[in-house]
């Protein structure tokens, strides 16, 4: 209890305490009667309180338990209930996704080269039918796990065709190149010529004029 001359938040502090306690001792209390429901994540506080006020005896402590201690029990055991299926829920997912990447594993293996983003689903059906690994696995999950290898094996189809077609445009560039290289040397080359005979005529003309002037 508060002392005096506590401070507010001294007050509230010993008070949320003291209904700790309190509730803990309830709570033991409500999980040491016999034949308790179940709870669900459907069952509401009213239910159970019904059903604990039948099966707890007559002028028993728990038969007198406040209702908001039997609403917070039913609250915690209804999360604790959800924590369960949840984690549940990611194991089974979990296994799932393993037994998956299993089957696309054993798939590749088993139709090699052959697995194309061609192949169809009939194809695979009939491949793997009767093998160990695919009756590990439901039909739903077989179609899913083929599906996802199918959209990897096209990826990696459309990127190699992709680098191919890359790689061919680069070499046709390259050929251009060096077809309009050697064509500008030839040009150069041409011209080098003219200039040359232009200057070996202009050399005849001034041997003549000098001929005919002496």
């Amino acid at each position: 209890a508060g002392q005096p001359g506590s401070s507010p938040q001294e007050l509230f502090d010993d008070f949320m305490e003291q209904a700790r306690e309190t509730y803990s001792g309830h709570r033991r209390l409500l999980r040491g009667v016999s034949g308790a429901p179940p709870v669900t994540a459907a069952t509401t506080a009213d239910e159970f309180a019904a059903a604990i006020a039948s099966a707890a005896d007559a002028g028993s402590e728990v038969a007198s338990l406040p209702r908001a201690s039997l609403a917070a029990y039913v609250a915690e055991l209804k999360e604790k209930a959800r924590e369960e299926a949840a984690e549940m829920e990611r194991s089974i997912r979990k296994q799932q996704r393993s037994a998956i990447e299993a089957f696309q594993g054993a798939l590749r293996g088993l139709m090699g080269a052959t697995l194309t983003s061609a192949t169809t689903w009939q194809e695979v059906a009939a491949v793997v039918s009767g093998k160990a690994f695919a009756s590990a696995l439901a039909e739903p999950l077989q179609r899913q796990a083929f599906s996802e290898l199918h959209a990897e094996v096209k990826a990696a189809e459309d990127k190699e065709a992709a680098a191919a077609t890359g790689a061919a445009a680069g070499g046709g560039e390259k050929e251009a190149g060096g077809e309009e290289g050697g064509e500008r040397k030839r040009h150069k080359k041409r011209e080098r010529r003219r200039d040359e005979g232009s200057d070996d005529d202009d050399e005849r003309r001034k041997r003549k004029k000098e001929k005919r002037d002496r």
